[in-house]
């Protein structure tokens, strides 16, 4: 006679989860001029067995308008605890120098000549500027070549120069202002004849007299 028995048995299997949730990317530090154009990289998350993940993402700026560190940090939590945490480092910094709207053109100028010799202008992509002028002189009266030069400077230190050349000549005479008249006197007397006087509006101006004389008979004429 057979007799048949029945065993049973019992499995017990330990799930668990100890895997931590997956970044899409993880975007790498990066150095940026402030004038660039960029787009921040998002990070989403996903994992085997939680589909509600924790997510936090904090952003810290730190530095100023002439270098700014950005810190972007994602902090993924699945329902067991299991962390991911990526991060990535921003650098942003002003280093180009402001840019000339405009500079005056060079001149050529009569020393008499009323002339503004303008002014220059620029601007700078991320921070305020400020133009500054200097001017040198080769103190020639009478071709004075003057060099100036415009310095734009941003807040960050950062400086560009342009130039301008204005040369000053003097090539109108002087204008007399006084000279005597035509005298008339008898060879024994001795008059005085009188000095000429002159001006000029760039340079001293220095008067010198020549004489001849012709005779005609009992006359003779000093010119």
């Amino acid at each position: 006679m057979l007799v048949e028995t029945l065993q049973s048995f019992v499995q017990i299997l330990d799930l668990f989860d100890d895997a931590a949730p997956v970044a899409s990317a993880n975007p790498a530090d990066a150095s940026y001029e402030c004038s660039d154009e960029f787009l921040f990289e998002e990070v989403t998350f996903t994992d085997s067995c939680d589909e509600d993940l924790s997510v936090i993402y904090d952003e810290v700026e730190s530095g100023d308008s002439c270098e700014s560190t950005i810190t972007r940090t994602w902090v993924a939590t699945d329902a067991c605890g299991n962390q991911t945490i990526v991060d990535q480092v921003i650098i942003i910094s002003d280093t180009q120098a402001p840019m000339f709207t405009s500079v005056p053109s060079d001149l050529s100028l009569e020393c008499g000549d009323d002339a503004d010799y303008g002014t220059a202008t620029a601007e700078d992509a991320c921070n305020e500027s400020s133009v500054t002028v200097t001017s040198v002189s080769n103190d020639d009266s009478c071709n004075e070549v003057i060099t100036r030069t415009f310095t734009a400077t941003d807040a960050c230190g950062n400086s560009a120069t342009a130039s301008q050349t204005i040369i000053i000549t003097d090539t109108t005479a002087p204008e007399f202002t006084f000279v005597p008249g035509s005298i008339e006197h008898s060879c024994d007397e001795s008059p005085e004849y009188g000095m000429a006087t002159a001006d000029d509006l760039c340079n001293g101006a220095t008067v010198t007299v020549s004489q001849e004389i012709s005779f005609s008979g009992c006359l003779y004429l000093l010119s």
